[in-house]
């Protein structure tokens, strides 16, 4: 049960803070889509130099650095992008910060130490966000960039008419 708490946790924080900040979505998914490339590509490096300055565990260090690196453009896009949604585009970003939730949930699940993980993903809530992932992702990437699209159009030049 408790493990199931944390696992609301990943998808629920993330979707509140984008809700209740009126963060854009659109951008919070693809920062976070960001993170999960930081947190492949640069997490060992960062973990040795960590390693180094104060002796640890590498493993865990590793693991711990591989969640706040997929965390971190989350939280600072979130708090950069606060009271950009207006009006009319809280539905769809309701839809986003749903992505954004379970795409969180999804790729930070695997990246905690070994025993939370197999806690956390023996249960059947597990089975079923895992099992939506790719609808997941689609939805979150083409919703985030219509989002984009529909607040970044040119804008007319008002002297043609």
């Amino acid at each position: 049960m408790t493990f199931m708490v944390i696992l609301g946790l990943f998808i629920g924080i993330p979707v509140l803070a984008i809700l209740l900040l009126r963060a854009n979505g659109g951008v919070a998914f693809l920062a976070l889509c960001l993170g999960a490339m930081l947190s492949t590509a640069i997490a060992p490096d960062v973990a040795e130099t960590l390693a180094m300055a104060a002796p640890s565990n590498l493993l865990v260090l590793t693991q711990w650095t591989r969640v706040i690196l997929l965390a971190m453009p989350l939280v600072i896009t979130i708090l950069l992008t606060r009271r950009s949604v207006k009006g009319g585009k809280t539905a769809v970003n309701l839809v986003v910060a749903l992505a954004c939730g379970a795409l969180f949930a999804v790729l930070a699940v695997p990246l905690l130490p070994t025993e939370l993980q197999r806690s956390i993903t023996s249960e059947q809530p597990w089975r079923q966000v895992s099992n939506l992932s790719t609808a997941v992702i689609i939805v979150g990437a083409v919703t985030s960039m219509a989002m984009l699209l529909r607040d970044h159009r040119p804008v007319e030049d008002k002297k043609k008419k």
